[in-house]
């Protein structure tokens, strides 16, 4: 259990230091309810904004062209909390794919919709092709509310994605706690690894993988709706936003290197309090025994703190270096920005700006470069930071270059040598995908930490494909020709 009960006490007595000078910039686009915003990872000035109600569009933050990338509107339902409500790009910019998790039509008032993860591949243009969608999981939901939708790729490749408890006050129908449910999780799965019986991979390394009483998907317990999840680019911590049923908005927090297993306690707890009613079948009476929040906030009290559902945040390391360091997060219903500063245990740690032009946050999201973005439900999207801010050094990991592999001969027949980085450390595996991401090949053992690995390949049609070297924290890849 983490060790932060004083830090509760704390910020539910909150003193609040004086609002920083921090400058929103609106886009001279607008769209329709967006929930997400994402970038690929190229290089580029685009950014993507995900709405909830099927479109996604390309923006261009140099010279404000907006495009079509994708739209699902035909396909999915958005009764409640349901439409698109996540995406994320593959780390591999190679790869040309993308996730995105959206609710359809379910099979009946005991189902009334089902959560959906696909994979898409991108055109020659960038564009996602609607005729390429890969279905990678499905989960049939109970309740029309508590979606979820948080999605990120973490520094070990993997996809980690948040998942609501499935609708329901208190968790009627017990998911979060359930073993044998994804809901109320945050799953950790391998987009590049497809079996016989599912279109991914259970890492190895997952805490339940292999389990007989508990999916191997899951990486963590006991949330209730986990609309925003992030990575700190430079420490690789792992932030989850997870909003309240009745009263507490919890940040949650992983430190980097973390093996997961994590309970945050709903629907037993909430915030660092006994949730009641709570589910008779699974909370037990030893309540140390969930993990507690970072940070907790209610509906009113703790002076400016306060609001009825977190939105999640993102750690900074953009162009505006006053904020670097910091995780900005908000609340749908608050109109207010949070600031806290994870190395300070002060009275300080937590800074509030009231004078911001967005009424009810959906998410945050990050550029190419580093700027960080808020979406207003209305449509309007802000540039969060001085405009004219430049970068002085580098500072964000996020769309730096994937750790790059060398590796000869390349064009390739049959055997191949791979040079590792100095960065990865310790026993390895190997993996390779072709362009639709469909795995051919996978090492059978892990390989020493010897800064080499050399490989006998199977024959594969001529062609391009994406080679992956992956150890418990890190991956690198490279793209492969075969002759």
């Amino acid at each position: 259990m983490q060790s932060t009960l004083t830090l509760c006490a704390l910020l539910c007595t909150l003193a609040l230091t004086a609002q920083p000078e921090v400058q929103f910039t609106a886009l001279d686009s607008t769209f329709a309810k967006p929930l997400g915003l994402v970038s690929r990872g190229d290089g580029s000035n685009h950014i993507y904004i995900i709405e909830k109600d099927g479109g996604i569009h390309r923006y261009d933050t140099e010279t404000h062209e907006k495009t079509a990338f994708l739209n699902l509107a035909e396909r999915l339902t958005t009764v409640g909390e349901g439409g698109l409500v996540g995406g994320a790009f593959h780390p591999n910019v190679d790869s040309n794919t993308f996730f995105i998790m959206y609710t359809v039509p379910g099979s009946g008032p005991l189902q009334p919709s089902t959560l959906e993860l696909s994979r898409f591949t991108l055109d020659k243009d960038g564009l996602a092709d609607p005729t390429t969608e890969r279905l990678i999981l499905t989960i049939p939901k109970p309740g029309q509310s508590q979606s979820g939708g948080g999605m990120a790729f973490g520094p070990d490749g993997y996809l980690y994605v948040g998942i609501g408890d499935g609708g329901g006050r208190y968790d009627q129908f017990e998911n979060a706690q359930n073993p044998q449910s994804l809901m109320g999780k945050i799953i950790r799965i391998d987009v590049d690894e497809s079996t016989d019986e599912r279109n991914y991979g259970i890492p190895t390394t997952n805490p339940f993988a292999g389990s007989t009483d508990t999916l191997g998907e899951i990486w963590s317990l006991g949330v209730r709706n986990p609309f925003h999840i992030a990575f700190d680019d430079k420490t690789g911590d792992l932030w989850i936003g997870d909003k309240a049923n009745t009263y507490w908005q919890e940040i949650n927090y992983q430190a980097a290197g973390n093996t997961g297993g994590q309970n945050y306690g709903w629907n037993c707890m909430e915030g660092f309090e006994e949730s009641t009613p709570s589910s008779l079948r699974f909370c037990g009476s030893d309540l140390t025994a969930y993990d507690a929040p970072r940070l907790v906030y209610g509906r009113d009290g703790n002076q400016d703190l306060k609001g009825g559902s977190v939105t999640g945040g993102e750690v900074y390391y953009g162009p505006d270096t006053s904020l670097h360091g910091l995780y900005i997060f908000g609340d749908f219903f608050s109109q207010r920005l949070f600031i806290y500063d994870p190395s300070s245990t002060g009275e300080d740690s937590v800074r509030v700006i009231l004078d911001v032009p967005f009424y009810n946050l959906t998410t945050f999201g990050i550029d190419n470069q580093g700027a960080l973005y808020a979406t207003d439900y209305a449509g309007s999207v802000y540039r969060i930071g001085a405009p004219g801010a430049t970068v002085e050094e580098p500072t964000s990991t996020r769309h730096a270059a994937p750790l790059a592999l060398t590796t000869y001969p390349n064009p390739v027949q049959d055997r191949l040598t791979i040079s590792r980085p100095a960065e990865m450390t310790g026993r390895a595996t190997a993996s390779i995908t072709d362009l639709h991401g469909r795995r051919v090949y996978q090492s059978a053992e892990s390989f020493t930490a010897a800064p080499t690995i050399d490989l006998s390949l199977p024959a594969l049609p001529a062609g391009v494909y994406v080679l992956v070297v992956r150890t418990a924290d890190r991956a690198a890849s490279t793209r492969l020709i075969v002759e």
